[in-house]
């Protein structure tokens, strides 16, 4: 529905809820991404509040789980296609073998295999046109939803690899690239975000925000450990493991094009998520992320603060990804770490598929 990396299973997710807690327990999820332990904690009858240090993932979620007005965004929909739809679809008209809005492949010699050329021309003119068609439409949810589905079409829209879904955003792809009719990818989107709304409308609410199954909350869990006087039964997550997925720096891309086309004042890459995000990070600016050490620090402060919100007798459940050596040796310091602020190693569980390839290690549903 919208690009996330690393998103888990909510139906595994809310089995060990079930087992692990109470009617009356609570939840907590300190690093929601794509918010699929708020689905599972929903259909196990339990409540959680999950906290979210990224922008971009914050706000998709969040048009994820609001209830619309499928009437009104049907209409908007509707009049953004009767404005913008056959500008959009001319640019991939093509006479080659009388087929219109034909996928071009894309060659070196067009210099589409430069870094700074991961959009055709034609892409980037019809984003745009998309876009200020959704800026004309009235401010409200279901103009976010729209928006939304618009920015989770990027990926696709760039120089991709032909007959992949590849998400590596910034890949320069030297042979074998395609471009994508934009229309058609962001109205596949849009209908994505309307089988969500649909297959999980027990999960939506007027107000994602607060209500009585679910809190999400645009905070560091740091923040938010420091400033609540709530305490939780469980702290279900799949915490920041190293170098897996690059979180801030991965989700740019959207989180630029949101502030500079939609909303200026929501999208900012502020220094202080940049220092709360735990990761371990090859960028240069980011001299503070980039040792081992210091993503174990991170790990020591994260254990520290889930101390002071969680219940005495509390667990805490992590799923992690476990790919190379070097990953069970952080698996190895992460359990000392929690040791060293209370906590003992119970168990882990592992979730096995059919195919045992580590080729999908983060994808949906492999994972421990």
């Amino acid at each position: 529905v919208f690009n996330f990396k690393g998103r888990k299973s909510p139906e595994i997710a809310e089995i060990a809820i079930k087992k692990l807690t109470e009617k009356d327990d609570i939840i907590y999820d300190p690093f929601m991404g794509s918010a699929m332990f708020n689905i599972a904690s929903v259909n196990a009858g339990r409540k959680i509040v999950s906290t979210e240090i990224d922008n971009y993932t914050y706000y998709a979620v969040y048009s994820l789980l609001a209830k619309i007005d499928t009437e009104k965004f049907n209409d908007m929909l509707n009049t953004l296609e009767a404005s913008v739809k056959h500008e959009v679809m001319e640019l991939y008209e093509t006479s080659c073998c009388g087929v219109e809005n034909s996928r071009i492949n894309i060659t070196s010699s067009t210099g589409a295999d430069y870094y700074g050329r991961i959009f055709t021309n034609r892409n980037k003119k019809a984003l745009l046109i998309i876009q200020n068609g959704i800026n004309k439409l009235e401010k409200c949810i279901e103009r976010d939803v729209l928006e939304h589905a618009l920015v989770s079409s990027l990926s696709l829209s760039r120089v991709a690899m032909y007959g992949s879904s590849t998400d590596i955003l910034y890949h320069v792809v030297p042979y074998g690239a395609q471009d994508m009719n934009v229309w058609e990818l962001f109205e596949s989107k849009v209908k994505n975000f309307l089988k969500f709304k649909q297959e999980y409308s027990n999960v939506l609410s007027e107000n994602p925000n607060n209500n009585d199954k679910y809190q999400i909350i645009l905070s560091s869990y740091q923040d938010y450990c420091h400033n609540t006087s709530n305490t939780f039964d469980l702290i279900y997550t799949d915490f920041p493991y190293t170098d897996q997925v690059p979180y801030l720096e991965r989700n740019q891309l959207y989180r630029i094009w949101l502030k500079h086309f939609y909303n200026k004042e929501q999208y900012d890459l502020t220094d202080e998520m940049l220092s709360k995000e735990i990761v371990l990070s090859n960028a240069p600016a980011r001299t503070n992320k980039q040792k081992i050490e210091s993503y174990y620090r991170d790990i020591d402060i994260m254990f520290s603060n889930f101390n002071k919100v969680l219940k005495t007798n509390g667990l805490i459940v992590c799923t992690v990804k476990l790919g190379k050596n070097k990953y069970f040796s952080t698996l190895m310091e992460i359990i000392n770490l929690a040791r060293k602020n209370g906590f003992e190693y119970i168990t882990r569980i592992g979730i096995d598929k059919d195919d045992p390839s580590l080729r999908k290690q983060s994808a949906y549903k492999n994972t421990l």
